[in-house]
């Protein structure tokens, strides 16, 4: 009967999202937008969040997660074009609105316990400001692949990359519209556009100089905070899936461990841990070693993935509902964005708390603890 209730909350919750909220859940400061600012237009359906029971109990020993693990709604995904729009860098300004930032590019913005909102940078109003004030359009109809967290791998794929896909995949963006990128593209980025059949010769740059464009389209993102599109990911994973060449020579162990060795927030213990992956053979990656491709072909073949937090777990995305165990810091750091993930991925998922040892987010793992996780799963 609790479960009955529950369920009724949450689609009512996702029926007054579908027809109030249109910016993400945020502080009371910011501005909300109604449909009767815009002309939207509505496709898909919203969908309903209700953790697996065997994560809830992660909030036990991890309290931070259970902000991310309550049952939570995401709204119909809609887009509508934003006229004579100026757009500088990742920004863009709405003629009406010329002080605030448009949250669907911005969706982090929206955890009301930071207590903040976003203006656009004076520096970037100033420069928009005088272009528009030009009246000449240098574009029709455009599309910004980007927010404020564009250079990260996490935010380009979940936040841009899905979104894209989601568009096209329902003919809302079409050969006539322009693709907007607001820096220099990485590797990695350049990557994906291919996978994602997009030409970067025809991408425009941003950040070399303001625009004012007739039309820029504006389109939900398909995650709210924590919360991702599942309909959205399984369409965006096929498609990844079925863009890599076949005879990609990778190693495609079904047991793999992301590690941050290199990088910030790395596990000081981690030699002692590499022999104990060993053993029960794993195959030990860091994926900024891989090509994107190489990524997607691994991934797709794994059933039990070992990580260090980090943007490297944003590839379980490829892999066919895998036990998912991650390494975090400890909990006042790590919000629950990778648990929710893996739960709308249909993965089984396990947190492992580090302990801290120095003063940037170092920790070392308990190796007996996380052997005992592993020999359970397997």
């Amino acid at each position: 009967m609790i479960k009955f209730v529950k369920n009724i909350i949450n689609r009512l919750y996702g029926f007054i999202f579908d027809r109030r909220m249109l910016d993400q859940f945020i502080s009371i400061q910011v501005i909300k937008r109604t449909q009767e600012e815009y002309s939207l237009h509505f496709y898909g359906k919203h969908e309903v969040f209700t953790p697996p029971e065997s994560q809830v109990q992660n909030c036990i020993k991890l309290p931070r997660f259970s902000l991310a693990l309550t049952p939570q709604a995401l709204p119909k995904p809609y887009y509508f074009y934003l006229p004579s729009a100026g757009i500088y860098r990742e920004e863009i300004i709405d003629p009406n609105n010329p002080n605030r930032v448009l949250l669907e590019n911005f969706p982090d913005v929206s955890n009301p316990f930071e207590n903040k909102n976003y203006p656009i940078r004076p520096w970037n109003k100033f420069h928009i400001k005088h272009r528009m004030k030009e009246q000449t359009y240098d574009a029709d109809k455009v599309f910004l692949f980007a927010g404020r967290w564009w250079g990260n791998y996490f935010h380009f794929v979940i936040d841009y990359c899905i979104r894209y896909n989601d568009l096209k995949d329902n003919g809302i963006i079409d050969e006539d519209t322009k693709i907007l990128f607001p820096g220099q593209i990485k590797s990695w980025q350049r990557e994906y556009f291919s996978l994602l059949d997009i030409n970067t010769d025809n991408i425009h740059i941003t950040s070399e100089k303001p625009l004012f464009v007739q039309n820029c389209l504006i389109a939900s993102t398909r995650r709210d905070r924590f919360l991702v599109s599942k309909a959205a990911c399984r369409t965006f994973s096929h498609k990844m899936i079925n863009s890599i060449e076949r005879n990609l020579d990778v190693s495609c162990s079904d047991r793999v461990y992301i590690s941050r060795r290199d990088s910030s927030r790395k596990i000081i213990n981690e030699i002692e841990l590499f022999d104990m992956l060993k053993e029960h053979n794993f195959n030990i990656v860091k994926c900024e070693n891989l090509t994107v491709s190489e990524q997607i072909r691994l991934f797709s073949t794994a059933k039990l993935v070992v990580a260090a937090h980090g943007a490297g777990v944003t590839n379980i995305i490829y892999s066919n509902r895998p036990i998912v165990i991650e390494l975090i810091p400890n909990d006042a750091w790590v919000w629950g964005y990778f648990a929710v993930l893996a739960a709308r991925l249909g993965c089984d998922y396990q947190a492992i708390s580090g302990t801290y040892t120095t003063e940037v987010l170092d920790y070392e793992i308990d190796i007996e603890e996380l052997k005992l996780v592993i020999e359970t799963k397997i």
